[in-house]
């Protein structure tokens, strides 16, 4: 999708994604359904690493390995922050 129109599939992700998470909020009781919307959640997130790796490293086309880093930074920043949060939440 993003050889063939990489501003729609930046733009349409967020709203692709909403989606994804209010069917999954939705569908909480029903197995089979939320075990697919797991899969595909899976696919996007995947996606939406591409999707953040490329924007990072077209922002600054001159210095690749600075970009390859931060986005590492950035990446390794956010699980950090993630797990710290979910960790306080389950304590509470």
């Amino acid at each position: 999708l993003m050889q063939k129109n990489l501003k729609l599939t930046v733009l349409l992700y967020p709203v692709v994604f909403i989606m994804l998470m209010l069917s999954m909020i939705l569908c909480i009781h029903m197995e089979k359904p939320m075990f697919v919307i797991l899969i595909l959640f899976g696919l996007l997130d995947g996606s939406m690493q591409t999707i953040a790796q490329y924007t990072i490293s077209s922002a600054a086309p001159d210095a690749p390995e600075f970009a390859d880093g931060f986005y590492l930074f950035i990446v390794n920043l956010n699980r950090t922050i993630g797990i710290v949060v979910g960790g306080m939440l389950i304590e509470s």
